[in-house]
Formats: structure tokens, sequence, C-alpha cells
């Protein structure tokens, strides 16, 4: 009876079999595919520890959280991810459009998380500075969702869910 009772967090290598999470990789003998090592740069502190605490739960490696183009560079420069998050409204003036254009040059892929999505009208594409963008406030499934998208993107593969706050570039 317990049992009913319970639920079970799933992460990004799990599947449910039998309404139970289950390590896809153990189910399947391959090589285990490491958690997506992700950056965030939000500047507020909260957002930028729950962004963390959501995606931590869900299995990704948080490499770090900046809260401007500096620290920002500094850490990609430094831990190398393979997608940023990036707010567009940053602490020092600095702008998610400038921080995406940064990280751009060093190879590193980003995706806007924020209450104010870009549009098509600047100097630069959404889709040259950007995978996409989730519209804040969102669910922590719009967020896990949304990280998925861009994952299988990333990866050559359509993505299988676009949270209904998500715009894919």
């Amino acid at each position: 009876m317990m049992n009913d009772m319970m639920t079970h967090s799933i992460g990004v290598n799990d599947v449910l079999v039998n309404g139970m999470a289950v390590n896809n990789v153990m189910m399947n003998d391959v090589t285990a595919v490491p958690p997506l090592r992700l950056l965030v740069v939000e500047d507020e502190a909260l957002v930028a520890l729950a962004v963390e605490s959501i995606l931590t739960d869900c299995g990704y490696d948080v490499v770090g959280i900046a809260n401007n183009l500096r620290s920002a560079m500094g850490i990609a420069t430094a831990e190398r991810p393979d997608l940023a998050l990036v707010d567009m409204q940053l602490s020092g003036g600095d702008s998610g459009l400038a921080v995406a254009a940064a990280l751009r040059t060093i190879g590193t892929p980003t995706m806007f998380v924020t209450g104010n999505c870009p549009t098509e009208s600047g100097a630069e594409t959404d889709a040259e500075l950007a995978l996409g963008c989730l519209h804040k406030p969102f669910t922590d499934a719009a967020l896990t969702d949304a990280v998925r998208a861009v994952a299988a993107v990333l990866a050559g593969n359509p993505p299988t869910t676009l949270p209904g706050a998500f715009r894919l570039f």
C-alpha cells in the first residue's frame, strides 16, 4: 500500500517502466552518455539557484552561475559547458544578446530564459545567437522540456516536446 503513494523523480536518463523510473542506461547495455553540462547566466540569485536546483534534480550538470558578461565568459572558458541558459537583462547593464554573441565566439550554444524574448528585428537574428527562448515565468516541467528540446537539436534530432512558453529558433 505504501508504494502506491510514493512518487518517483525521473531524470534525463530515466524511462518509465510500469510506473517506475528506471535508468535507461542500465536497461540498455551501452556506454552512458554524460549529463549535459550547463551554464546559468542570471543576475537574480534566487532565480539562478532555483534553475540550478531544477536542472540538477533532473540529472544535468550545472557547471556555474554567472550574473554578467564577464563572469559568464570566465566560467564558459574554464568549464566549456554544452549549453548556456541566458537571461536578457543582467547586472551591470550587460545584455543577454551580448553574452550570447560572446559565448558563440568560443563555441558555447545559448538558450535564452527571460521575460523579454528577443525578436528578429535586431542586427543579428535569434537563430544566429541562440537556439530558442523560454519565456518567464516558467514551470519546472517547461524548463526541463525546453532544455531537452535544445539538447535534441544539438544532437541533430528533432525535439519531442516543446513547452508552450518556449520558442525554438
